[in-house]
């Protein structure tokens, strides 16, 4: 009985036999009834091996018959085919795929030797008799066999060989047409799912739309090379999906195909597709590389909002860029664009946040509205021809984005699609179809060298390419680089880091040498041959190499040389391009923390990846921007080195760390995070850099062995509690440039001085409370607001003065001020808050200035040493408890001044008028005894204080003495009054 695949062959060679048969050579064989083909002169691509040729059955391909035709794709042998000669099919190129009936007995050497593109080869039956080199070369090739055949082994005539195993035919739905069958529909369970490449004798040609949508069972898909088509939506949301490899043959894969297929990691685009309709791999987040073959010459957001897409490539023959093409693949890290490109169109890679670094071809003569839009951590675009026509916003919203072009060309301003353009900061020179970088002009900091310059591969640093780029802070040196040259890098003295891939196999003499910054230099790959001065006074700097990498030894050039820990040590998860290291699996007492694993760089480290974990010495290399909670609670820590290239320290990153003794932050660290250093008990040594501008609330609190801290002028937030309950606290400097604060000190229970420079606005909730030890603090002018409860309990605080700047005391500000006895308030003062002076217990008098409207509930409750307050203005509203257990107080106001009698009937205590006045009518006013004197009267027993000024027009008034009023007088006399040309007094309140 015929086999499916029998049938589907008879019916390859039905329709048109004349015109067939007309396009092949052959000769009769000796029995007169068979013949053997010996040539083929048709132009088809697709070519079905006729059964007869007239009379005669065909029953051989004869040696050479096909040899060399390069335009030949799919081959199909009947089953009346017996013999494949020698060499029949050497050296076709293009062809992708061969059926071969199961009468084939005999294949002979070198049959299909050389089809360099072959991808499958299906055979019908049992397996043939095979000569040498039948499939030599042909590496992508694999063989697949009828289940239930005989004679095949896992490798047949060099090639990979499997089963074709179809899934039944039953469950799937399918239409015909034109002799052709399209899958419509599936409705088995899922798994591995094969699809027939023949159904009732009729080739599958195409899967339709939407035939297996949403099936998340389905975890494998073989696709028959028959397939030429796969229509839109044919696999969407398909979930189970990892891999995908699509068979030589397909020409067309339309919208939404694959789309939202969210694991599948890996997919295989075959060169036969010219037609990529929008969004066939829409959303397929864990999707990292995609080739877009050169046939190819238009597609339009074929890979949007591909979340993890790392590395794109454009083969030669892409024309065009479409609109929103790779929008939102935030992974996308590299792109390779090739000469045949003439358009990037509108956002074609909108919001690709991986990318670094672009290099655009001069083939490039359009760029659309936003092409780069939003790309924000891109750094270099490389131009390598003339200025193309280029919207405005290209590159505009790119923060840190310049257009780079190379000498000679044309068209190019300060500004090029929005951000600024400047010629390439690199010399260079070309040898033998590469680049040797050869020198650099750039702004330095840090640096992604190209991989490719002017269209060609960077293989070379040169000689003195960077010597002496002092502003040069970390080096990315690219794959593709095979050689450091002598004195490349020498005296970049602010040089810190540097990555070296595995292409580079040589550095030469005084490479590196005098970087005296360099901290780290981390390589990817096998030890290269180094020159032994390659690193000559680079003494702070350290090797890092790669797990499993070869030919390492320590010392290196010179340097100590470290493996850092390996991958496998840790789990982790991906975004996109970058990494975050999830935990580490053994517990060992050194981490060093590599900048890249797996080709993805790591940029952060989860909460608690280390807690209870015995590591007591971690390194922290690369570009980490989040290390949060990372070592939090990991009570064994107590060495910690931060690489440079990093920038903040998260919140809690080594809160609970309760033996780090000593921590040394770089000098590239700009935020210290909330929390991160909470209760490192042991902690006694941290210097803050100026680079740092914020730190977060409790960021050292608790940090008991904390002595001193100066805060850098760089820092203009501190968060709450930053420094609460560093009991060991006993000096600080907090710079005018912090503005805000809150809690910063609370329970630091040694501080004994505290200052604050100008510029300091607000000096928040608490800020120092229970500094029990705290005897000064001055108050700059440009502060406007002290926070409830800032001093509360700052119990040797003998003296303060609040300036003009603030206009309200608040809640409990000085509570329990114990030792407080001399306050200064400023006349802008118009509120003094509840429980604001409670239970200052050592303040004896205080002078209330004319602006004060209210005063708070409590405000002087318990201050029991109070005997005077002063009142400058009007009465204040104040009720029955603002003096409460403050027995001795009094209010004394002015002469002309309003509402005593009300006020102490609401306050309880008693108001006198302060009347003391200057006599000068009496026979005691003027010089008597060489002193110029006065009387002055009173009320009984008042205090006054007798001032002093030289200019009424700019008055500063100086106290010369403080008199008490003795039976309501008392006679002043000036005896240095003869010093000053003039001299006027007046008298004041204590």
């Amino acid at each position: 009985m015929k086999t499916a695949w029998t049938a589907l062959l008879s019916l390859l060679i039905m329709a048109g036999p004349a015109t067939v048969q007309a396009q092949f050579e052959y000769t009769t064989n000796s029995d007169g009834l068979s013949a053997t083909i010996t040539g083929y002169t048709g132009t088809n691509g697709e070519v079905s091996i006729p059964t007869n040729i007239g009379s005669l059955t065909v029953t051989e391909i004869g040696t050479n018959a096909f040899y060399d035709l390069t335009n030949l794709a799919s081959v199909t042998i009947p089953d009346s085919v017996t013999e494949i000669g020698a060499a029949a099919f050497q050296g076709c190129s293009d062809l992708t795929g061969v059926y071969i009936a199961a009468s084939v007995t005999n294949i002979y050497t070198d049959a299909f030797e050389g089809c360099s593109n072959l991808l499958s080869v299906y055979f019908e039956s049992n397996a043939p008799s095979a000569g040498t080199n039948v499939f030599a070369d042909d590496s992508n090739a694999t063989i697949y066999y009828s289940p239930g055949t005989t004679g095949w082994s896992t490798n047949f005539a060099g090639l990979r060989s499997v089963a074709w195993n179809p899934t039944s035919a039953s469950q799937f739905h399918y239409t015909t047409n034109a002799g052709a069958i399209t899958i419509t529909g599936y409705t088995g369970s899922g798994g591995v799912v094969t699809i027939p490449f023949a159904i009732n004798g009729l080739l599958v040609t195409s899967i339709g739309e939407n035939a297996f949508v949403n099936k998340p069972g389905l975890i494998d898909i073989n696709i028959p090379a028959s397939v030429t088509s796969i229509g839109a939506g044919a696999f969407e949301a398909c979930n189970g999906l990892t891999s995908l490899e699509i068979p030589n043959g397909v020409t067309s894969i339309v919208s939404d195909a694959f789309g939202n297929c969210t694991n599948l990691g890996s997919v295989t685009i075959p060169n036969t597709v010219t037609n990529l309709a929008g969004a066939s791999f829409y959303n397929c987040s864990a999707l990292t590389n995609a080739t877009i073959p050169g046939c190819v010459t238009d597609f339009g957001e074929v890979f949007q909002e591909c979340y993890s897409l790392r590395n794109v490539t454009l083969a030669n023959g892409v024309t065009s860029v479409a609109v929103n093409e790779f929008y939102d693949s935030s992974a996308v890290a590299s792109i390779t664009i090739p000469d045949t490109v003439t358009t990037i169109n509108s956002g074609a890679f909108y919001e690709c946040t991986g990318l670094t670094s672009v290099t655009i071809p001069d083939s490039v003569t359009n760029m659309g509205q936003g092409a780069f839009a939003y790309c924000t951590n891109l750094i270099s675009i490389y131009m390598n021809g003339n200025a193309p026509e280029a919207n405005a916003s290209a590159f505009g919203t790119d923060p840190s984005a310049t257009v780079y072009y190379l000498p000679g060309t044309t068209g190019w301003g300060s500004t090029f699609g929005g951000v600024p353009a400047m010629p390439i900061p690199y010399t260079f020179a070309t040898n033998g179809g590469a680049i040797t970088i050869t020198g650099y002009t750039g702004p330095g900091g840090s640096v992604v060298i190209p991989a490719t310059l002017a269209g060609l591969p960077v293989t070379d640093i040169g000689t003195n390419a960077f010597e002496d780029c002092t502003n040069l802070a970390s080096v990315i040196i690219p794959g593709g680089v095979t050689n450091i040259e002598s004195n490349a890098f020498e005296d970049c003295t602010n040089l810190n880091t540097v990555i070296v891939p595995a292409s580079v196999a040589t550095i030469e003499a005084n490479a590196f040498a005098g970087c005296s910054n360099l901290a780290d230099v981390c390589f990817e790959g096998n030890a290269p041959s180094a020159d032994s001065t390659a690193f000559t006074s680079d003494s702070h700097a350290a090797v890092y190499y790669s797990f499993g990498a070869l030919g390492w030894s320590s010392p290196f050039a010179g340097l100590r040389a470290l493996q850092m820990t390996p991958a496998s040590e840790f789990t982790y998860t991906t975004n996109g391009a970058t990494l975050t290291i999830a935990t580490i699996r053994v517990p060992i007492g050194n981490v060093i923390i590599p900048p890249f694993v797996n080709g993805l760089l790591v940029t952060g480290i989860s909460s608690l990846a280390f807690e209870d974990k015995p590591v007591t010495n971690v390194t922290i290399l690369g570009e980490m921007n989040n290390i949060s909670g990372a070592f939090a609670s990991c009570a064994t820590l107590t060495n910690v080195t931060i690489s440079a290239n990093i920038t903040s320290i998260g919140s809690g990153a080594f809160s609970g760390c309760n033996k780090l003794p000593k921590v040394t932050i770089p000098n590239t660290i700009t935020n210290i995070g909330s929390g991160a250093f909470y209760q490192c008990y042991d902690l006694t040594n941290v210097i803050i850099p100026a680079s740092v501008t914020s730190i977060g609330s409790q960021a050292f609190d608790q940090c008991l062995g904390l002595t001193r801290v100066t805060v850098p002028n760089t820092v203009t937030s501190v968060g709450s509690d930053a420094f609460q309950g560093c009991s060991g606290l006993t000096s600080v400097i907090i710079p005018g440039c912090v503005t805000n604060f809150g809690n910063m000190f609370a329970n630091c229970s040694k501080l004994t001085n505290a200052a604050f420079a100008d510029g300091a606005t607000s000096i928040e909730v608490t800020a120092f409370r229970n500094c029990t030890t705290l005897t000064s603090i001055e108050i700059p002018g440009t502060v406007t607001n002290i926070g409830i409860g800032a001093f509360f309990g700052c119990s040797s605080l003998t003296s303060v003065a609040i300036p003009n700047s603030v206009n309200n005391i608040t809640d409990d500000t000085f509570e329990r001020c114990s030792g407080l006895t001399n306050v200064a308030v400023s006349e802008n003062v118009t509120n003094i808050g509840i429980d604001a002076f409670m239970s200052c217990s050592g303040l004896t008098s205080i002078t209330i200035p004319g602006s004060v409207a209210t005063i708070g509930d409590n405000a002087f409750t318990d201050c029991i040493s109070l005997t005077s307050v002063y009142f400058l203005g009007n009465a204040p509203t104040a009720d029955s408890t603002v003096f409460t257990s403050s027995p001795g107080a009094t209010a004394y106001y002015l002469p002309g001044t309003s509402g005593w009698s009300d006020f102490s009937t609401n306050t309880g205590i008693a108001t006198v008028l302060w009347d003391p006045v200057i006599q000068t009518g009496d026979s005691n006013f003027g010089v008597q005894n060489n002193q110029f004197g006065f009387d002055i009267t009173g009320t009984t027993n008042f205090t006054v204080v007798v001032e002093t000024c030289t200019n009424l027009a700019n008055p500063v008034w100086t106290p010369l003495q403080t008199v008490t009023l003795t039976n309501g007088l008392f006679y002043f006399s000036d005896p240095q009054w003869t010093n000053f040309a003039i001299r006027f007094y007046s008298l004041d309140v204590p």
